[in-house]
């Protein structure tokens, strides 16, 4: 059986749910932080299992 394709996150999908501004993320990308993106064209995406390793990467000890 295939496994479903990955649906990849908009950059205002990854806004609302870190609760922050889209442009912050624009910042972030530009700075070369935050969670690992693709350009696909013209158009930015994340994967979600990037994201989550990332999140995972910035709990406090």
């Amino acid at each position: 059986m295939a496994e479903a394709p990955v649906r990849y996150m908009t950059p205002v999908d990854l806004a609302e749910v870190l609760q922050i501004p889209v442009v912050t993320l624009a910042n972030w990308r530009s700075a070369k932080k935050g969670p690992r993106f693709l350009r696909l064209g013209g158009l930015v995406r994340y994967d979600p299992a990037d994201v989550a390793v990332w999140l995972e990467e910035q709990r406090a000890d």
